[in-house]
């Protein structure tokens, strides 16, 4: 298998991984208090919280989808882990988020249905979590973390070169965590 984009692209798409994975690293290691004494100061602190999480939850969603799926050639301009390999990612895991497929499988319907799109799965209170949460899902997010940090290791097993590209963008306690 040939890769799908050539070497300079996948060099510079490094750069939206990168910001995807700072992303939900900032959100989970970052406390930002928002704090009012009056009226309007508490409504926009609860705003942006409520944000900041949204934002949190959107680079789960990317993370994930590019660590999970396989190159797809219904989606050409479409990026996955699976491209910084030659032939497709040798180990890609089957979950990143959530004890198992099913679970995660749970996590991730509803992060699409509702975080990017209006649906009355918003309504649904019979979720995995048994009254759904976000906190719930955002415990679980430093999985996908390690995650990412398990693909920039084994991509630097077998192409060092392209590893370091993500070297200069995402520190690299941000690897650890």
């Amino acid at each position: 298998m040939a890769l799908r984009h050539d070497l300079p692209e996948l060099e510079e798409m490094t750069h939206h991984v990168a910001y995807e994975h700072r992303g939900l690293w900032w959100f989970l290691t970052v406390d930002v208090p928002l704090g009012s004494s009056n009226e309007r100061g508490r409504l926009l602190a609860a705003l942006m919280q409520q944000a900041r999480l949204e934002a949190g939850l959107i680079h789960l969603r990317v993370l994930a989808d590019f660590l999970l799926s396989s190159r797809d050639e219904r989606y050409p301009l479409g990026l996955v882990a699976d491209d910084y390999f030659d032939d497709g990612w040798p180990k890609r895991p089957n979950v990143v988020i959530g004890k198992d497929t099913n679970e995660q499988k749970e996590i991730l319907d509803d992060l699409h249905a509702r975080l990017a799109h209006l649906s009355l799965r918003r309504l649904d209170k019979t979720t995995v979590h048994k009254g759904f949460e976000w906190a719930t899902v955002m415990a679980l997010a430093p999985r996908t973390l390690r995650t990412f940090a398990r693909f920039v290791s084994e991509l630097k097993g077998v192409h060092p070169e392209r590893a370091t590209w993500f070297a200069d963008k995402i520190p690299p306690e941000a690897l650890t965590l």
